[in-house]
């Protein structure tokens, strides 16, 4: 195994090798390598697992549940939360994904490119908090919901289950 590889991973050797989650993410970072693009992506609403538009994530890997990213969580009202920049933690899971699967979320998060006036959410990088450290992925924001209601969980999955709407 490449050195270079295995702290990339962020892990060590352990006790009779490499424990499962470093060799998954060491078989990511070798597949990044070969070509096959992979991105970390951080999922706080209705692409939650158990969630409406989970299946679209396809045969995408969990990386890291629960994992939190600054911000602040909102109920837009339309069955759906969004992400805006502030003061705060967002809670979500993190998976990696290809291009195809990361097409698919485009589409449904209405992000057609950088700084396209047409996009409902803009595609950033951001730092997440995870049991395992820091990473950097990419999550869906908007400013398009000035008016939504904060979720002071930071938790859509917790808010939806507790059927608090905005207002209540």
């Amino acid at each position: 195994m490449e050195p270079d590889s295995r702290r990339n991973a962020g892990c060590g050797e352990a006790p009779g090798g490499l424990s499962p989650a470093c060799l998954d993410r060491v078989m990511e970072i070798w597949r990044k390598k070969a070509g096959e693009p992979m991105y970390d992506l951080f999922v706080y609403g209705t692409l939650r697992s158990g969630e409406m538009y989970h299946g679209l994530l396809g045969a995408s890997r969990l990386v890291a549940s629960p994992a939190r990213v600054r911000g602040v969580l909102v109920d837009t009202g339309h069955g759906y939360p969004a992400m805006r920049d502030g003061e705060g933690e967002v809670c979500g899971e993190i998976y990696a994904v290809d291009d195809e699967t990361l097409a698919r979320i485009d589409e449904l998060e209405d992000y057609y490119g950088p700084g396209d006036p047409r996009n409902l959410y803009e595609r950033v990088t951001r730092t997440a908090r995870t049991g395992e450290g820091d990473m950097d992925v990419l999550v869906y924001v908007s400013d398009r919901f000035a008016e939504a209601t904060a979720i002071p969980s930071g938790d859509w999955v917790l808010h939806r289950k507790t059927g608090r709407r905005p207002g209540q």
